[in-house]
């Protein structure tokens, strides 16, 4: 289908004629990747993730000439990676753009026909790319291979009515498989969240002035640290990652308790922190913003607030090349007419160690 409907833009003599003279609307921003993922490159079939574990109890009392031997052994355990190929190809035409502003940056004559190297792909081309940074994270976070819409049948979901699951189903992502964890060990979920997503209105939803009285965010990051494993308390890499709903709400409280601005730290690409007693507290604004456009039952929003306490090595991605998360591959083909900019991206998305998340939702 084509990229651009002609009828947005009123072509007339006085219109703006090349993308310098046009506004852009903004583009969300996502923390990098490499912020608190782990990317593991050269994955390109199954293949095993061993966890190597402790050895247990050694040393006793001597009782004799020679030691006995120990009972105590090493228990190991393993994942394996599972990458799946997510792909797609944005495709169109001249006679498509020739009512637009953009046809003013096309060739001549017979050569009008190829787009490529235009001012019409330039534009395309970048917008795709922040396209791709969303479809990344959307896979390696919201991934579930049982996706499926409210109320569908027999096997109902919590994606938005009308929304297409292939979009979401191809891998198992994070959340789905912290909600695996917390479903086999229970104590990897800490309360404080949950009253306010368990409301069936958008309204009753939000956060509200006695939530701030009664510091909720607050007591849930401390309730998090407090309840995650002794392995987790002794690592020196922690983060929370949180939605914004979370992490505004916890500004709003260290305001209401402190009685002066929230101390932000700014994170060297280019978006801002809180700290909570020493671990940095991430917003991930892209979890609202998927939330609120594909997870609505028509009335609430399916866990709307939410925060991981983890390592930021545990949560791994993994890749055939870094390089594939945002390539194109832009060509015009001379029978077809038209231009088509391809990506391919072979991923998956682990959580290496269970006992190094802590979650809230």
């Amino acid at each position: 289908m084509p990229v651009l409907n002609p009828n947005d833009l009123t072509f007339s003599p006085d219109e703006v004629r090349s993308t310098s003279a046009a506004v852009f609307k903004k583009a969300y921003k996502n923390p990098a990747f490499t912020e608190f993922h782990a990317i593991e490159q050269g994955i390109k079939a199954g293949k095993q993730i061993a966890l190597l574990g402790r050895m247990g109890l050694l040393g006793k009392k001597k009782t004799g000439c020679a030691p006995s031997e120990s009972s105590s052994g090493i228990t190991n355990t393993e994942k394996f990676w599972q990458p799946v190929v997510i792909e797609d190809r944005v495709g169109d035409c001249w006679e498509n753009i020739k009512e637009t502003f953009f046809v003013w940056g096309t060739k001549n004559g017979i050569a009008r026909e190829d787009l490529t190297d235009t001012d019409f792909a330039n534009f395309v081309e970048m917008r795709i790319s922040e396209a791709l940074n969303d479809t990344n994270w959307r896979n390696a976070w919201f991934g579930d291979t049982a996706a499926n819409n409210v109320g569908a049948s027999p096997n109902p979901g919590n994606l938005t009515v009308g929304v297409d699951p292939d979009y979401f189903n191809a891998l198992d992502g994070y959340w789905k498989q912290l909600f695996a964890i917390v479903a086999t060990t229970s104590e990897r979920k800490s309360t404080g969240l949950a009253s306010r997503n368990g409301q069936s209105t958008y309204a009753d939803q939000k956060f509200t002035t006695t939530d701030t009285t009664n510091r909720v965010v607050m007591e849930t990051l401390a309730s998090m640290k407090n309840d995650s494993t002794l392995l987790l308390k002794d690592q020196p890499n922690r983060v929370y990652i949180v939605t914004l709903s979370v992490f505004e709400q916890y500004a709003r409280e260290l305001r209401s308790y402190t009685n002066v601005e929230a101390s932000y730290n700014r994170i060297e690409s280019g978006y801002n922190v809180l700290m909570f007693e020493n671990i940095p507290v991430i917003p991930v604004s892209f979890f609202d913003r998927t939330i609120q456009d594909y997870f609505d039952n028509g009335s609430s929003y399916y866990l709307p607030h939410r925060a991981v306490l983890t390592t930021t090595d545990n949560l791994k991605l993994g890749l055939e090349a870094t390089s594939n998360l945002d390539e194109l591959d832009v060509f015009y083909d001379k029978t077809l007419k038209k231009i088509f900019m391809d990506f391919a991206v072979s991923m998956d998305a682990k959580v290496i160690d269970d006992e190094l998340v802590q979650v809230a939702y």
